[in-house]
């Protein structure tokens, strides 16, 4: 009876200490965000030495006044890389995400990134490694930029795991985000009748699919600045060496910006997430983003401040 008694006690006295070292929604910050994250690149890089990674993920560059809505998009893109490394590995895949049209803030970017980490132990298990990671230590003073940096590093390294993007990932980007730029603009009554059509161009590289991201993102943003909007900084990027994974993260900070447009639009619905799809080129994916430019024209043409 007492070792019955015992083992209660210590349930209990266990539980409550959880319940006291669990951070409020109010107190969770960029820094607890960044611990987090720094705990998913060392168990990412974990699996990579269990597996025999060979390959040499690249280092992401410096990142600045990053928001929290644009860190939660890179998170969106880590999930799917968590998602595609779990079908290879014949586990269930994860649930892929959007990026909701609410005001994010670091408890909602907290609570994703530990549901990757959830999802990467999930790998760590199924695969029988009995290698444990300590605690990642907290560390003051972190802002979004860091952990969007941090979570750059841990999709980089995610690629051999995940294995290389491929044009059809993008291109699965590309309709999410003509369907998200269709919605707004259903909700403005805007026409989009008689669009120009896209055409399939020849000899398309992943650098030409990130330049037209980008000239995409631009748009969004002068869309910002006409609405009135804390308008976002466009991103400078080298594109002389373009990966499918630096293509994906100019996608994410597409979806980011637009969902950034909704919540201030006051539009609550995201559109059902795209299938997943085979055999598309960049060619293909280039043809989908040119479209998504037309539609954000006249986006741009017949949105009014209120």
């Amino acid at each position: 009876m007492n070792l019955i008694k015992n083992s209660i006690f210590i349930a209990v006295f266990t539980y409550i200490l959880l319940l006291s070292s669990t951070l409020s929604a109010d107190e969770i910050t960029p820094s607890h965000v960044y611990q987090v994250s720094e705990q998913i690149v060392r168990e990412i890089q974990l699996l990579r030495e269990a597996v025999g990674a060979d390959d040499y993920p690249l280092d992401p560059d410096r990142q600045t006044l990053k928001r929290p809505i644009q860190v939660y998009g890179k998170a969106v893109e880590l999930m799917y890389k968590v998602s595609s490394a779990q079908t290879k590995f014949g586990l269930t895949a994860a649930k892929l995400r959007t990026i909701p049209p609410v005001s994010i803030q670091p408890k909602e970017v907290y609570s994703i990134n530990q549901e990757i980490l959830s999802e990467i132990r999930k790998i760590k298990t199924y695969l029988a490694i009995p290698t444990s990671i300590e605690e990642v230590p907290f560390v003051d003073g972190k802002v979004p930029s860091n952990v969007y940096e941090n979570l750059w590093r841990a999709s980089y390294m995610m690629d051999f795991l995940s294995g290389v993007l491929l044009p059809s990932d993008v291109y699965h980007y590309a309709e999410q985000i003509i369907d998200e730029i269709e919605l707004v603009a259903k909700k403005n009554n805007i026409n989009l009748n008689n669009l120009p059509k896209a055409t399939k161009k020849e000899n398309i590289r992943p650098k030409n699919v990130a330049a037209k991201g980008v000239q995409n993102l631009q748009k969004l943003i002068r869309i910002e600045k006409k609405m009135g909007y804390n308008a976002s900084i466009v991103p400078t990027m080298t594109l002389s060496r373009v990966t499918p994974s630096d293509v994906f993260d100019i996608m994410g900070a597409l979806m980011a910006e637009l969902a950034y447009i909704k919540f201030n639009m006051g539009i609550t619905e995201t559109p059902p997430l795209p299938p997943k799809f085979e055999g598309k080129k960049p060619a293909d994916v280039l043809q989908r983003l040119d479209y998504a430019g037309f539609l954000l024209d006249r986006v741009l043409a017949g949105v009014r401040r209120k």
